[in-house]
């Protein structure tokens, strides 16, 4: 039902309105960026509310896809029922979103170059780029972070830099846009880490921090010094891998591996196998090599200096025994990090929901983070 009031003719606003122009901002303060983070299998979205000292979890979920990704992608009615069906189910307000690049639409380079005095710093990252990948680059979007920024007096410069094909990310906006949403960014998961660690009220914000993102797919490795972007780097380690791994050691399939790698995840009862982790520790070790030689370039890009503190992300954050077996391995203090247990959610949420999202939620809430941020 509708009703229909006649305004006056006055040009001073009429309280009509300036009712209105109070609901258009309270309607755009209450509708906050859509983190959107798309996997092969699944897909997170986040929304916060703002409000208090901290933002609050509007709606916040992990759903499975009818089919994969690309298949999706393909398939345009089908992309469309599957994203509105996901936002109407979450109860998300809008659709301004940040979404992520899908994985293997990008590469991510450590670009060392030096700052000219005739550039500025996009042309010199543009050399440099040039310089690396030659022809390829005319075909190319690309993005970068600087690293260690502020040190305006010394020309040698490293930046984080993000490479995709034009075409598939005109092709990827194009699929996004034609379900009807906005997209406001799309990002990489280790610029939606930094956002999200360096909005998070812990006590070590201030240390030097390494994040350790143990996904699905990847493994992302993040170092920040204080707030300043050090280092990136993505591993071919995930739980993924993990569940494969304990299907050959114990001959099941890798289904049923995944699902006791994952179980103790979504059932706050259940406690980690101490024979499961035995299997697991070997691929441990190993990851721990690959943190290693992260800390070893630390160590040579700061005259010495060191990580005090890792944050594991993702899935396998929210047992306790993975932050204190990493925590082992590297000699270094270590803890889960999971916006799901640090951020505010609505009165009315049950428990079993916010532990059923633990893990699951860093990336996606780092995407949403951004419209808090500014950027």
């Amino acid at each position: 039902m509708s009703i229909a009031v006649k305004e006056t003719d006055s040009a001073a606003p009429s309280a009509l309105q300036r009712l209105r122009a109070q609901v258009a901002t309270l309607t755009q303060r209450d509708r906050s960026l859509i983190g959107l983070y798309l996997e092969e299998q699944a897909l997170t979205v986040v929304q916060l509310r703002r409000g208090g000292a901290l933002p609050q979890y509007r709606a916040a979920q992990r759903l499975p896809l009818p089919a994969p990704l690309p298949a999706l992608l393909s398939q345009p009615k089908r992309l469309r029922a599957t994203l509105k069906e996901a936002l109407k189910q979450t109860g998300c307000q809008g659709q301004q979103v940040v979404c992520n690049l899908p994985e293997g639409d990008f590469k991510t380079l450590a670009l060392n170059y030096r700052l000219q005095p005739h550039q500025d710093e996009d042309a010199s990252v543009l050399t440099a780029l040039r310089e690396r990948l030659g022809d390829e680059l005319g075909q190319t979007v690309i993005d970068y972070i600087l690293v260690r920024p502020g040190q305006s007096h010394n020309p040698e410069r490293t930046a984080f830099a993000v490479v995709a094909n034009q075409q598939q990310v005109l092709n990827y906006l194009g699929a996004l846009e034609g379900c009807g949403l906005s997209v406001q960014a799309l990002e990489v998961p280790p610029v939606s880490l930094k956002r999200l660690v360096s909005a998070m009220p812990i006590a070590a914000l201030n240390e030097n921090l390494l994040i350790v993102h143990i996904g699905t797919h990847k493994t992302y490795l993040i170092a920040l010094w204080g707030k300043r972007l050090l280092f990136a780097r993505e591993l071919a380690f995930s739980t993924l891998t993990l569940a494969q791994q304990l299907a050959q050691a114990l001959e099941v399939p890798p289904a049923t591996a995944a699902e006791m790698l994952l179980q103790p995840v979504s059932d706050p009862q259940t406690a980690f196998n101490s024979d499961l982790l035995d299997i697991l520790k070997p691929a441990f070790y190993r990851l721990g090599d690959e943190i290693n030689k992260a800390l070893i370039y630390v160590a040579s890009e700061t005259r010495g200096g060191s990580i005090q503190h890792v944050h594991l992300c993702g899935p396998l954050a929210c047992l306790k025994e993975m932050p204190h077996l990493v925590g082992q391995i590297l000699n270094i203090a270590t803890d889960g990090l999971d916006p799901a247990h640090i951020l505010p959610w609505p009165a009315q949420t049950a428990a079993a929901r916010i532990h059923q999202a633990c893990g699951q939620l860093a990336i996606a809430t780092g995407m949403a983070l951004r419209d808090e941020a500014g950027a």
